[in-house]
């Protein structure tokens, strides 16, 4: 077998990383308990979705790995943060932790769709972008929530920030790549502003 055959069965098998939750644990984890609803025909289908639309697998790695990125940023934000006494940055990472967890539970659904050949309910795509959005905007407001002068957590800030935008293109290209706009989820066309 060539490399290159190899990559691109790698590459071809990345969507199922979406049914596996990047936040607090890793992708092998209960991996029997994530694959039991998995056939054959849905495992199939997403691997010969993701050859014939790669721009539609790229949207979904970035997604996957921008939520993880994004919750060990705040996990970093949250420790310099209280090291330092900013409180009211704290209270910015809980709500961004709850669009990350939103978005998290939506993407592990749509990737349980994915692997068990259901098509994707309008409303986990829907919580995938919300969570985005909350965790985005409230990533946003950290700096001017600054109380106390740190250019560590202001660099910290503004990786998360990054990840955040990473994230948010990778939701978009998801939904681009799929046909599906904001307003075929219930969504204002301006909600990703």
């Amino acid at each position: 077998m060539r490399v290159s055959t190899i990559a691109l069965a790698l590459f071809a098998l990345s969507p199922l990383c979406l049914a596996a939750p990047v936040v607090q644990r890793g992708f092998f984890d209960n991996i029997g308990t994530k694959l039991q609803n998995a056939t054959l025909g849905g495992i199939a289908k997403t691997i010969g979705q993701s050859i014939a639309n790669p721009q539609l697998t790229v949207a979904r790695i970035t997604v996957a790995k921008n939520l993880g990125d994004v919750s060990k940023d705040l996990e970093t934000i949250n420790s310099q943060a209280n090291a330092n006494g900013n409180t009211g940055v704290t209270g910015l990472v809980d709500t961004a932790r709850g669009g990350i967890t939103s978005a998290q539970q939506g993407v592990d659904n749509i990737g349980q769709s994915l692997i068990s050949g259901t098509t994707p309910s309008k409303t986990d795509q829907k919580n995938v972008a919300v969570g985005i959005k909350t965790a985005r905007d409230a990533i946003n407001q950290m700096a001017a929530a600054i109380t106390t002068a740190d250019s560590v957590l202001s660099g910290d800030i503004s990786q998360a920030q990054k990840d955040a935008t990473e994230l948010q293109q990778g939701g978009q290209g998801v939904l681009a790549a799929s046909g599906v706009t904001l307003a075929d989820l219930g969504l204002p066309d301006d909600f990703a502003n």
